[in-house]
């Protein structure tokens, strides 16, 4: 009764209300799946947790939008997933048993699977796994997918690979997956040119005392982009955020910096030194895990809905 009010209320106002439920499971319940219909779910609202890793696999490419060939592509890629960890158990026989269970699988296990498969797509690039060692970044990530995904292996290790993807596309450059250490993606200076125009327009005295302090948004920007942000936020924000981007939104990634930037005001304005700001940012880390584990089911964030 007090939904249905609700709803004719705002109605009376002209707001549009989307149930977030019922369209997400009228979007699935089609025996073909439309994506633009999903795409814009995952703009417009937060996709329940229990139907997130279906929804991530379908926009992602993971599984088709035909229902009926679901339990065939789903067997597919369980035997793709089982053959990947059987090759690191044979690469690492030092690190991992003859047979790694999926009740094993850590992070640093995805990420090691999730190059040998973009390998496999790019024989000409060349890597020594057995002297890899996994970029930091990516292991946030992969310890985040492993979380949201209930610690199902196997969607964890799909979703984050096909993430990768959607980020390859966008960026028309692979090479960078590969690498160990923090580097420069082809957006990183395009991106960070509108997040100075933002922060100049939003905050001009935040970027004043930037420009003073010679503050290189590049060097902030890449870090917590690299991760999509699973090195500094919880993952009920990175949930939504990522939601954003598999919906076909990667410009979420700038806005949540700006939103991050701007929350954090009034300490970056005491700092004296361009060397400051990155022990800011790391006590608004820590305060965003302290947070989350106290506060699982509230948002407590001023930028989550950018």
């Amino acid at each position: 009764m007090t939904s249905n009010f609700r709803k004719a209320y705002y109605g009376s106002l002209g707001v549009q209300v989307v149930e977030i439920k019922p369209s997400v499971e009228s979007a699935l319940s089609d025996d073909e799946l439309d994506l633009e219909k999903l795409s814009k779910l995952c703009l417009w609202v937060r996709i329940p947790h229990s139907y997130r890793s279906t929804v991530w696999k379908v926009l992602l490419g993971v599984l088709p939008t035909y229902k009926v060939t679901w339990e065939f592509a789903e067997k597919q890629r369980k035997e793709q997933y089982d053959d990947l960890k059987k090759t690191i158990a044979f690469i690492f026989p030092e690190k991992y048993n003859k047979e790694i269970k999926d009740d094993d699988i850590t992070p640093e296990i995805l990420i090691q699977m999730m190059i040998i498969y973009y390998l496999s797509k790019f024989p000409t690039k060349i890597i020594k796994l057995s002297d890899y060692q996994v970029n930091k970044a990516y292991l946030s990530m992969a310890k985040a997918f492993l979380e949201i995904c209930d610690n199902n292996a196997v969607d964890a290790f799909w979703n984050i690979t096909f993430f990768f993807r959607l980020q390859v596309l966008a960026q028309d450059d692979m090479s960078w997956i590969f690498e160990e250490e923090m580097v420069q993606q082809p957006t990183l200076i395009s991106d960070v040119i509108v997040l100075d125009k933002l922060l100049h327009t939003r905050e001009p005295s935040l970027w004043r005392h930037f420009q003073s302090l010679n503050v290189q948004l590049d060097n902030i920007y890449a870090k917590w982009s690299q991760s999509c942000y699973a090195d500094i936020l919880p993952n009920h924000c990175l949930e939504r955020i990522w939601d954003i981007m598999i919906g076909g939104s990667q410009t979420i990634l700038i806005y949540i910096a700006l939103g991050i930037i701007t929350s954090c005001k009034s300490e970056l304005l005491k700092i004296t030194s361009a060397n400051e700001v990155e022990s800011v940012f790391t006590k608004v880390s820590l305060f965003c895990c302290k947070y989350s584990k106290d506060n699982r089911k509230n948002e407590c964030f001023k930028f989550q809905n950018f």
